[in-house]
């Protein structure tokens, strides 16, 4: 990969609860600590104090999580509502006088997965993002697919009750099986209790009760061990070529020691070629195995952007 050659770009990874960024040089990804911006004039404002601190920058290159159009437009973005409609290609020329080129947040994951993490010579592959949201985008060939597996539905109801999803549909496998649609959960569970969340985050007590056997907690990991493997496995059996499954996220790094069990499991049992079976009997990270997280956890998106940037303007490297 030649990288960028001149000027640095400004790279944003905007997600429904905080935005990361960093200056890309060639290889060479300068990061800065995440904000996390209300609507679109607190995004700008922390935008422009970023700008500030280089002379040089060639352009903008934003993944986001939604519906993009044209690699200007967020057409939907179900968990940042402010962001939907917004032509962010015509914002960063009237607000700072220079391109931005946009992508899919998971588009970008696995352009960076793909440079610099485990899917590196890789053609085909499923990469997801279990988060506030739940995205995944494909491999098919070496290509990347931009694709929306969070609005599937979802093969299981968590605690028997259906969800309206962000998105205004019934039960999308994001309604039921996120990190956002989880805390959702346990702050109703433990309304007037919120004192027992560390830092706010109803997820840090799922997992201190998971890790003491809690079975309150162990059962609500396995029931979405059970979705998640009900998606993975389904997938699997249309994409046939698959050799691995990338998986990033805050909840879904931290939950997965106690939803792998189920997910593999439910996989086993659902799938139906004897090399993805083959493949499921390793652990987690294997090189002989199948699932694998993310090697790149909060630079992959920035590194794809940048991927994604030069390849629209037809610049440098593609991937």
């Amino acid at each position: 990969m030649e990288g960028i050659k001149t000027d640095e770009i400004l790279c944003l990874d905007l997600g429904g609860t905080k935005c990361g960024w960093g200056f890309l040089l060639r290889d060479d990804l300068s990061r800065g600590n995440d904000f996390s911006p209300e609507n679109l004039d607190d995004f700008t404002r922390s935008v422009s104090v970023i700008l500030g601190k280089r002379k040089m920058i060639r352009g903008i290159a934003l993944a986001t999580a939604g519906v993009i159009r044209d690699n200007k437009i967020v057409v939907v973005s179900p968990n940042i509502p402010w962001l939907s409609g917004v032509n962010l290609a015509e914002w960063a020329k009237d607000e700072f006088g220079m391109s931005c080129i946009v992508s899919n947040d998971m588009e970008a994951a696995v352009a960076g997965e793909m440079m610099f993490g485990n899917l590196v010579e890789i053609r085909n592959a499923l990469m997801f993002t279990i988060s506030t949201g739940l995205g995944g985008a494909m491999v098919v060939d070496g290509k990347r697919i931009i694709s929306e597996p969070g609005h599937m539905k979802s093969p299981v109801l968590i605690n028997k009750l259906s969800r309206i999803c962000e998105c205004g549909k019934i039960d999308c496998v994001e309604a039921q099986l996120s990190g956002g649609s989880v805390r959702n959960l346990l702050r109703l569970i433990f309304t007037g209790r919120e004192d027992l969340f560390e830092g706010g985050d109803p997820c840090t007590l799922l997992d201190k009760k998971a890790e003491a056997g809690i079975p309150w907690a162990t059962n609500l990991y396995n029931e979405i061990g059970i979705g998640i493997g009900e998606v993975w496995g389904s997938l699997l059996n249309i994409l046939t070529d698959t050799d691995r499954i990338i998986y990033m996220g805050t909840f879904g790094i931290k939950g997965m020691p106690f939803m792998f069990p189920a997910i593999k499991k439910t996989m086993h049992n659902r799938v139906m070629f004897e090399r993805h079976k083959e493949l499921l009997k390793s652990p987690l990270n294997d090189d002989h195995g199948l699932i694998f997280k993310t090697a790149l956890e909060g630079k992959n998106a920035l590194y794809g952007a940048a991927a994604v940037y030069e390849e629209v303007l037809g610049e440098h490297y593609t991937v």
